[in-house]
C-alpha cells in the first residue's frame, strides 16, 4: 500500500486544495455544497463556517479544473491505519462508515478555512500516520506557520520525500514569507 499527497495550487477562481490517500482511502475535505455547486454557496460556506464534506478524487479534480498540480506518493508510515481510523471516526457519520460511495460527510465535522479546512485535515492525517515522527525541523516548521496552505502541504510532501533543504531559507520561516520580495 502507500501515501499520496494531492495539492492543487490557487487558479482562477479556485484557492486551491490538498488531499491525501493512505492505503487506498481518499481523504479530501470541502465546505458542503457538493460538487458542482455554486461558487457562491462554497464561497459562504468558506468564510461563515459550517458542515463539511468529503468528496471523491474525481470530485476534486471537477471542482479544481483538473489533475494536481503537485502529488507526491510514499511508501507510509508505522500509523498509517490510525490516521484513516480517524477519518472515518470523525469526517464520516455511523452509516457512512465504511460507505464511502455516500461522501456526504458528518455534519458535526465542521469545515472552517480558520480552523479545519482542507490543509488542515491533510496535516493533522499526515500527524496521525507517524510522517512526523523525528522529524524535528519540519515539526518546528509546521509550528510557526501561520496558517497551511496548499503549497505548504507540497512543501511539507517534498520534506517527506527528502529534499530536507526545501525549508532552509530564511523566506520559508517566515508566517507570510509572501511579505518577502
Amino acid at each position: 500500500m502507500g501515501v499520496r499527497i494531492n495539492v492543487w495550487y490557487p487558479k482562477g477562481e479556485n484557492v486551491g486544495h490538498a488531499s491525501t490517500e493512505i492505503d487506498g482511502t481518499y481523504m479530501s475535505w470541502w465546505p458542503d455544497g457538493g460538487a458542482g455547486s455554486s461558487k457562491l454557496k462554497m464561497m459562504k460556506q468558506v468564510f461563515a463556517g459550517g458542515p463539511g464534506m468529503a468528496p471523491t478524487f474525481a470530485d476534486d479534480k471537477q471542482m479544481e479544473g483538473g489533475e494536481p498540480s503537485w502529488t507526491g506518493d510514499y511508501f507510509g508510515w508505522d500509523n498509517d491505519n490510525d490516521a484513516i481510523e480517524f477519518w472515518k471516526k470523525i469526517y464520516f457519520t455511523d452509516l457512512q462508515k465504511g460507505i464511502s460511495a455516500m461522501r456526504s460527510g458528518n455534519t458535526n465535522a465542521t469545515y472552517s478555512f480558520v480552523t479545519n479546512n482542507c490543509c488542515d485535515v491533510v496535516d493533522k492525517l499526515l500527524e496521525k500516520s507517524g510522517a512526523y515522527e523525528w522529524q524535528i525541523k519540519l515539526n518546528l516548521w509546521r509550528g510557526m506557520k501561520a496558517k497551511l496552505a496548499p503549497k505548504d502541504i507540497a512543501t511539507i510532501g517534498s520534506y517527506l520525500g527528502g529534499q530536507k533543504d526545501i525549508i532552509d531559507s530564511p523566506k520559508m520561516w517566515s508566517p507570510v514569507p509572501e511579505l518577502w520580495s
